[in-house]
């Protein structure tokens, strides 16, 4: 392993040495290469199987229209936002028009709602009806930030070439997205340099996993680069969402 990337996997919570410990916090938006956190992408792209089997986050900064679109040919029907007195939405038809497809979400100045209780997080509920009249639920979790986010939204599509994951040592699972998001923070902060030969092995080890169906451990040992670096990358990809968000009062 690369000296450079040893700071790094420490920072990450990552034994160098040894197993990684147990570290428990969601997974977050990608940034593509080359862009920086204040340059946010389009949108960040989810795949619906992902979206479906685990809670997505959605950056809400005030000032900014966030959208929710689903890229997969199904309406929206039914929308439930469990703490409505800081955050609104509205779609871009009526919902069950059978053309809404997709969220706006908006953060507001705090209202009082006798008998609504409040969360830092709160949840959004949405569900879909597709063609075929399958309904599905998709659940995100609307997390307060005050910097700019690294994508403006979220888009919803029925499969992602190089949707694989990776088990963290926590049980959670971290996309090659988290991955290539830890290596771009890796360089800002100087942790390794673009010169380092392990920058360019997570690169392919990353073209490898979209480009083939293989698996992230298996693009890990053709591209020569450990699992508990990529692990570490997606960590600090993890807790440099975290640095974006910002708890509200109760």
């Amino acid at each position: 392993m690369h000296k450079l990337l040893i700071p790094l996997l420490l920072l990450s919570g990552i034994n160098v040495w040894s197993a990684s410990p147990a570290y428990g916090l969601p997974a977050r938006s990608p940034i593509s290469p080359g862009r920086s956190a204040d340059r946010p992408n389009a949108l960040r792209i989810v795949d619906r199987a992902s979206a479906i089997a685990s809670l997505v986050d959605v950056p809400i900064v005030p000032g900014r229209a966030t959208p929710i679109q689903f890229q997969t040919g199904e309406q929206i029907t039914s929308v439930l936002l469990a703490d409505p007195s800081r955050t609104v939405y509205t779609t871009n038809a009526p919902i069950g028009s059978e053309q809404a497809t997709i969220l706006f979400l908006r953060s507001i100045q705090p209202l009082a709602f006798p008998g609504v209780t409040h969360a830092v997080i709160t949840n959004l509920e949405v569900v879909t009806t597709d063609a075929a009249g399958t309904q599905r639920l998709y659940s995100f979790n609307l997390v307060p930030a005050t910097q700019t986010p690294n994508a403006v939204g979220v888009a919803i599509v029925a499969g992602v070439p190089g949707a694989q994951t990776l088990l963290l040592p926590s049980q959670q699972r971290a996309m090659l997205s988290d991955i290539e998001v830890g290596l771009e923070v890796a360089l800002q902060r100087g942790y390794t340099t673009a010169a380092d030969p392990i920058v360019d092995r997570v690169r392919t080890c990353l073209s490898i996993a979209r480009s083939q169906s293989v698996s992230i451990e298996q693009a890990a040992a053709a591209s020569n680069v450990e699992v508990r670096v990529l692990q570490a990358l997606a960590q600090l990809a993890i807790e440099q969402r975290l640095r974006e968000t910002v708890s509200l009062p109760p």
